[in-house]
């Protein structure tokens, strides 16, 4: 498994999901001379690879790095006692998690219910991150508005004008950086090198709809990242994704819905999709990739990537 870690250098979207990667990947790849529509339909039986969305991280000074993960969607915690209720306030307010909780969840070395019990005492919140790791207070990021103001340029009218959001990300302490980081895991590993060449390029260019204007730089760094747990009777997707059919986890799925609507770059609106969000738990398939890609327009043809990147999962509330 491989880290991807992004380090911006200006104004930058605020989260990276995994189905934008992938679109970004495969547009610069084009560029490139890649075959797109080949790996595009591998993906039916034999996918080359699979991404996480961006979490949040922090690069320390000793070239260590501290990785926060997407908080876990489960059933609904039992609440007994008042403290019970006050830390699940708290807790409905985490977005993320830090990797040593992460992988003890995945584990089963601690549930859920350790972890809301825990807030106060051995788990802290800041800026929707739990964890018991101080480098949380590290992670710094400035949510900003950004206009977008579409002009016509035959009659150069504004037909359009509307606000997205962006994040200047930094650090708390001198030397210390913030930034994104994602996974991917490589399935064919004739693709790593070609994505990693896509990357670079991204990397020269940006990521986001201001890049003209210098929005979206970024440094890349890349590492192999040990791997995540594998094993139980469950697992959790590190990435938003769209399932074949629900009923093939039959009443044994956690999740949130989230909706995926892009305009192509002629200015056509693409086919609307809802995906489950990063975070989803559920019981575990066959083996076989979890997701599919959808073709959300026709000519010219444009797909929605929907595949997870998933690991282990074992910690239910019990």
């Amino acid at each position: 498994m491989q880290a991807f870690y992004l380090t911006p250098e200006s104004l930058f979207p605020r989260g990276l999901a995994s189905n934008t990667i992938f679109g970004a990947v495969c547009a610069v790849g084009a560029e490139l001379g890649y075959d797109i529509d080949g790996l595009i339909a591998r993906y039916l039986d034999d996918p080359p690879f699979l991404l996480s969305s961006g979490f949040p991280c922090v690069h320390h000074t000793d070239g260590t790095v501290s990785h926060f993960f997407p908080v876990p969607i489960t059933p609904p915690y039992p609440v007994t006692t008042k403290a019970e209720y006050i830390a699940l306030k708290a807790y409905k307010k985490v977005r993320y998690v830090g990797e040593e909780e992460f992988r003890n969840l995945c584990g089963g070395e601690i549930t859920v219910a350790d972890l809301i019990t825990g807030i106060g005492s051995r788990y802290h919140i800041h800026g929707g991150i739990c964890t018991a790791d101080p480098a949380a207070t590290d992670f710094i990021q400035g949510i900003r508005e950004v206009p977008h103001n579409q002009i016509n340029r035959r009659s150069m009218a504004s037909e359009q004008f509307y606000h997205t959001e962006g994040a200047f990300y930094g650090s708390a302490r001198d030397g210390l950086r913030s930034g994104l980081f994602f996974l991917a895991e490589f399935g064919d590993p004739a693709w790593e090198q070609p994505f990693t060449g896509a990357m670079r390029l991204l990397e020269d260019r940006g990521f986001g709809q201001k890049k003209s204007s210098g929005a979206g730089k970024f440094h890349l760094t890349t590492e192999r990242f040990e791997s995540l747990p594998q094993e139980g009777r469950y697992r959790i997707s590190l990435s938003r994704f769209i399932p074949n059919d629900l009923r093939e986890f039959g009443e044994e799925i956690w999740y949130d819905l989230v909706s995926a609507r892009g305009r192509s770059a002629d200015g056509v609106m693409k086919k609307q999709v809802f995906m489950l969000s990063e975070g989803t738990t559920f019981a575990a398939s066959n083996g076989t990739a979890v997701g599919k890609v959808v073709h959300v327009r026709g000519t010219p043809p444009a797909v929605e990537y929907g595949m997870a990147l998933t690991c282990g999962w074992e910690g239910f509330h019990g």
